[in-house]
């Protein structure tokens, strides 16, 4: 059962970015060359400026402008277009002279980079009003939990094009609840109930529910409500038949293709690693005559243990235990080696071996995997897929877990991607690592 909202909201998003891309080059090309200026000659520039307009759009993606709950972050829609458009100009010059012909439209490129800035400001400024819908899907949430709370408020933060009615099952008893719902169905046109389907409780007003179907009423998991509102999966569902149900162990073509692509992309990391580590291991050396690796023992697919290298950045080899007063301090060139991901390149050994992806749940450290194990339920769960050096919690959290409550959460966006794992979500998660390097943020 999938759950779309939001998504004419999206799509008006998208044709509307499109439009302003391909109306700022209109209006670049006839300032430019008003003398000339006509259709064909508009046409004729839309080949070369075709790889630049997929480029535009998948930078408003990395950027986070296509969810519904960043639409409104409108404080900070100048600092996302600035640093879009001068990317886009970066990605344009590059491309006009890696793809030579006989007229490359620098001059041109720049002038609808600027219109482009001031329109997409703009738009994505007073967007809402217009996306703003008067009226949504009128909806109830029956749970009345933790998870509750939390949905209701996204919804009513943000439109999600859900219209929630309220109702209050504290306390009642079945009969007063039916009557509400009924009433609700009839007086305020209900259309759909989220509710936990595999809670006890709710096996009593089944049949009522489905009686409710004449009047257009229709039933969805509340837990795909969280998750499609989230990105991440609400752990009171999640269980063993949760993974059988939801989670396809082998799912061939899938890991044959990602296998490729972690090969193929291992091979330029493999020579960034070859440049590098002179330089690396003779700052590592120069400062305390230490080791120069952290050669750690970690957890892989099926708690398998694995080992991988890193470049040493504290005092002594970190055990992976969270510790208060530790003596372990990041060393001077550990600093730098970590805020700019070096430390991370002897990793591509596992990589070619196998035992990690380039896309997937980050591996722990044997001792602390054990301990979240004994302290979390169902936390070996994220180990049913390949680990990988950047993962769908470290795009979307913007801190390392600390702590139980910290490795919770991350354990949520774990399992989103154990579940939806697919070729396009790691694109997705590639595509987003690298705007999280480049602004140093992240986990």
């Amino acid at each position: 059962m999938t759950l779309n909202i939001g998504l004419n909201k999206k799509i008006i998003l998208f044709v509307v970015d499109s439009l302003l891309f391909f109306g700022s080059l209109f209006f670049a090309l006839w300032m430019r060359r008003p003398d000339i200026f006509n259709a064909d000659y508009f046409f004729s520039h839309i080949p070369r400026f075709s790889i630049l307009y997929i480029y535009f759009i998948l930078a408003l993606y990395v950027a986070g402008l296509y969810e519904l709950n960043n639409v409104y972050f409108r404080s900070k829609i100048y600092k996302f277009a600035f640093y879009i458009i001068i990317s886009y100009i970066v990605f344009g010059v590059m491309n006009f002279y890696l793809l030579p012909s006989d007229y490359s439209p620098k001059t041109v490129l720049l002038m609808q980079s600027m219109m482009l800035l001031i329109a997409l400001v703009l738009w994505r400024q007073y967007s809402h009003k217009f996306l703003k819908t008067s009226s949504g899907i009128k909806a109830i949430i029956l749970d009345d939990n933790v998870e509750r709370h939390q949905m209701t408020a996204a919804i009513n933060s943000f439109d999600y094009g859900i219209d929630l009615l309220d109702v209050n099952t504290h306390s009642k008893n079945l009969d007063s609840i039916k009557a509400d719902l009924y009433d609700l169905a009839i007086d305020k046109k209900l259309q759909i109930i989220f509710a936990d389907i595999k809670n006890e409780k709710l096996k009593d007003l089944l049949p009522f529910i489905y009686s409710l179907s004449a009047q257009g009423v229709s039933l969805y998991d509340s837990k795909i409500l969280y998750e499609t509102i989230f990105k991440k999966m609400p752990l009171s569902g999640i269980g063993y038949f949760w993974f059988y149900e939801n989670v396809s162990i082998n799912i061939q073509l899938y890991e044959f293709v990602k296998r490729i692509i972690d090969l193929l992309l291992a091979i330029p990391v493999f020579i960034v690693w070859v440049l590098l580590h002179p330089w690396v291991a003779y700052k590592i050396k120069k400062e305390d005559g230490g080791n120069i690796y952290s050669i750690q023992e970690r957890l892989g697919r099926y708690n398998k243990k694995i080992y991988i290298k890193k470049y040493r950045t504290m005092t002594f080899t970190d055990k992976g235990v969270w510790l208060e007063n530790s003596q372990n301090k990041v060393t001077s060139i550990g600093k730098f080696l970590r805020k700019t991901r070096i430390d991370e390149l002897p990793q591509i050994f596992a990589v070619f071996r196998g035992d990690l992806s380039f896309i997937g749940p980050r591996t722990d450290i044997v001792n602390l995997g054990e301990k979240l194990a004994n302290e979390i339920p169902y936390y070996n769960l994220r180990y049913s897929v390949i680990p990988g050096l950047s993962g769908w919690a470290q795009v979307n959290m913007d801190y390392q877990p600390r702590n139980v409550e910290d490795s919770i959460e991350r354990l949520k966006y774990d399992l989103y991607y154990v579940k939806h794992r697919s070729t396009f979500l790691d694109l997705a998660i590639i595509l987003k690592t690298i705007k999280t390097v480049l602004s140093r943020e992240g986990s």
